[in-house]
């Protein structure tokens, strides 16, 4: 059986429970960032209601290759992007 719970703190922010532990989420849906103790923090990006998504860890303690940061980055400013649309269309 799976067991999973999330509560809402307060726009954008997340509180998950779950067998494996307690986790944050941060972000608008569609692009978060997600810490858990003891791991090393994910993002993931995606089109909210279309099943379409990424998900990659973010190893600061590992050196990178151009490609690996790279792409890293990409996704980092796709999830800056959507977190400003998010917050512009809310307060619109």
């Amino acid at each position: 059986m799976r067991l999973r719970k999330t509560f809402k703190l307060f726009p954008g922010v997340r509180i998950n429970l779950s067998g494996s532990g307690v986790s944050t989420s941060i972000g608008p849906k569609g692009a978060t960032v997600n810490i858990k103790p003891g791991r090393s923090p994910r993002t993931t990006v995606g089109i909210p209601g279309a099943g379409i998504s990424h998900t990659e860890s973010i190893r600061a303690s590992e050196p990178q290759s151009k490609g690996s940061r790279a792409s890293s980055i990409f996704y980092a400013s796709i999830l800056v992007a959507f977190f400003v649309l998010y917050a512009a269309l809310k307060f619109l």
